[in-house]
């Protein structure tokens, strides 16, 4: 008999569109996509879902390997990358159907200290039974340790 529901949040809950701030900051594709490989998709993106870095200090790194030019594109993204994170259609009112039918209802998700300025906009922290994020512990998904410590959480 199933009696818990783990909701990942990345484009479970939250859709996760890095394009909506690069459109937004950066005027030219090749820029864009310079910009989206080196922030979204280089190694300190994983460092920050690990707890080891801050936005900010993302933006250090990672202007090393971008042009000077894109300095600033850089950075607002970097800083203002939640802009990103907007509800999928229906999840709110899935989350709810669930809890109402008596599940148990977790957050399990890879995602950096940012994750607790914008998710409260998505519903409140205490609406869940449980909120694991990656950041908090130091282990990211797939890591079978991730799903162990959601299963039983140390005291």
């Amino acid at each position: 008999m199933i009696k818990n529901v783990i909701f990942d949040m990345g484009n479970v809950l939250l859709s996760y569109n890095p394009n909506v701030c690069l459109k937004r900051f950066v005027e030219r594709e090749e820029d864009r996509e310079v910009i989206k490989r080196e922030l979204f998709e280089g190694p300190e993106w994983v460092e920050g879902d690990l707890g080891y870095l801050t936005d900010a200090q993302r933006f250090d790194k990672v202007k090393e390997r971008v042009p000077e030019r894109l300095h600033e594109a850089l950075k607002r993204c970097a800083v203002e990358w939640t802009m990103c994170m907007k509800p999928v259609p229906g999840a709110r009112e899935f989350v709810s159907l669930a809890k109402e039918k008596g599940y148990r209802i977790y957050v399990l998700s890879n995602a950096s200290n940012s994750f607790y300025e914008y998710f409260p906009n998505f519903m409140p922290f205490d609406y869940f039974d449980g909120i694991v994020v990656s950041c908090d512990i130091h282990i990211i998904k797939p890591d079978i340790h991730i799903y162990e410590y959601l299963k039983a959480p140390p005291d």
